[in-house]
């Protein structure tokens, strides 16, 4: 299944690279290599450690409220491990896995499981995996971690959980897409949405997540339809994230989470150098032997595309570093919604140091976008929107409050609210019903952006 992410032909502009953008720098710890970039690791010996006690969780202080509630795990389907960390093996979860139901572990301590194949989830049965803020499983880099394949499109009803574990070092590849003689060099190139989430790839089922670590997942770095460094969905009834850390994860799009025809939830967590990989963003174009030009690059840390019915809710979250690919959309987040008019909320969530050629922090299509008392600062683009960007035939941003228009001054673009997808329609978008004038200092934004 391919996305789309614009009604018209997409030609971005393709002058700049990464390494002379302006206003572009590395934060401090920070490398920027080419389109992909390195970061030092959690200094705990064991990154399970960090869960249940991360300082960025503590800091959140939102009203968000949760949709879910962590499994009652007291009593367990099975439990890994008889007492010592050498009893917590790959073949033991394997065993656990096969069964379903509630697995926690009993290792004596934190320990790390190596994994060394991909771990098939069953459809048929609910499953819960606890960590018990004590383990660590780890791909090695060699394979993704966890796959669901429900058998049919947003209808089963089965649940997975993962709660209060560290799931790292996941990595996804996917097939090749074909490379045909004398195609045109603007058709999509790279991997097919196979290569999708390197520590979880769920499709058609829920998937429930809470106090969990992933970090340095990732998943094949180019391709139209790979997204989710860390969690892709497709076709699936929901994914829910709660109180979750994710750090230096990367795919074509969506460093850390992609979905296609997937309603997604984020509810108080961090999103730390997200990299969406690709380049050139994803559009129909009939010159090419797919019809499909561009290679992804779109949503730094969530990518979110499809039609249906879908919701989306972001709430008390922060994203901090995450960065767009050349010549893509949406430095933070990226949203098209193609079947009609969809609703996303966000509330109470910072977008800091997030970058993208055009919608540093955020990028929409046909969405009815609602935020409320999120923060935006030292977002950058080079095109426009370094706050946000989008396309429809029209939009407006109605703000409800005297403090709505209170954007940093340190978000820097020509234009920090546009419309387009190149220079030349990178033009400023109208405020209505704004109590206060377009461009002021200040940090929060406060209303409804209707995109239509």
């Amino acid at each position: 299944m391919r996305s789309r992410s614009g009604s018209a032909a997409l030609h971005l502009w393709r002058s700049l690279s990464i390494a002379s953008r302006p206003g572009i720098r590395a934060k401090q710890g920070t490398e920027l290599v080419g389109h992909k970039f390195t970061q030092g690791k959690i200094s705990a010996s064991n990154p399970s450690s960090e869960v249940g006690s991360n300082p960025d969780q503590a800091s959140i202080v939102s009203t968000c409220s949760s949709p879910i509630r962590p499994v009652d795990v007291s009593s367990p389907t099975t439990v890994v491990g008889t007492g010592a960390g050498a009893s917590c093996t790959e073949q033991a979860l394997d065993e656990a896995i096969r069964i379903g139901g509630i697995i926690t572990f009993n290792c004596g301590g934190n320990a790390t499981i190596q994994l060394t194949s991909e771990k098939e989830l069953r459809t048929d049965v609910d499953t819960t995996i606890d960590g018990l803020g004590q383990i660590t499983l780890d791909g090695n880099g060699s394979t993704r971690l966890f796959h669901f394949e429900g058998p049919d499109f947003r209808r089963t009803g089965t649940t997975v959980s993962f709660q209060n574990i560290a799931l790292i070092n996941g990595a996804a590849t996917g097939t090749p897409i074909p490379e045909y003689p004398n195609e045109p060099p603007q058709c999509s190139r790279g991997f097919q949405a196979d290569g999708a989430g390197a520590a979880i790839w769920i499709r058609d089922g829920v998937l429930h997540v809470y106090n969990t670590l992933f970090q340095d997942n990732h998943a094949a770095p180019l391709g139209p339809d790979v997204a989710g460094g860390a969690i892709y969905g497709l076709g699936a009834r929901e994914v829910v994230v709660v109180r979750s850390r994710f750090v230096n994860n990367s795919a074509s799009n969506g460093g850390a989470i992609g979905a296609l025809n997937t309603d997604v939830t984020v509810i108080n967590s961090t999103f730390t150098q997200s990299a969406a990989l690709g380049h050139d963003a994803n559009n129909w174009d009939p010159d090419c032997p797919d019809e499909e030009s561009g290679s992804g690059g779109n949503g730094g840390a969530i990518y979110v595309d499809g039609g249906f019915d879908l919701t989306d809710v972001f709430c008390g979250n922060t994203f901090s570093g995450s960065r767009g690919g050349e010549n893509a959309l949406g430095g933070a987040i990226f949203r098209a919604a193609d079947d009609g008019t969809q609703v996303t909320t966000i509330d109470q969530c910072t977008f800091d140091g997030n970058y993208s050629p055009l919608g540093g922090a955020l990028y929409f299509h046909n969405t009815n976008l609602q935020i409320n008392k999120s923060t935006f600062a030292n977002n950058t683009a080079v095109i426009g929107g370094s706050v946000i960007s989008a396309t429809a035939p029209s939009w407006a941003i109605e703000l409800t409050s005297r403090r709505s228009c209170q954007i940093s001054p340190t978000s820097r673009s020509r234009i920090p609210f546009s419309s387009g997808m190149s220079p030349s329609e990178a033009t400023p978008i109208a405020i209505t019903r704004a109590r206060a004038p377009a461009m002021c200092s200040g940090r929060t934004l406060d209303g409804t952006i209707r995109i239509r």
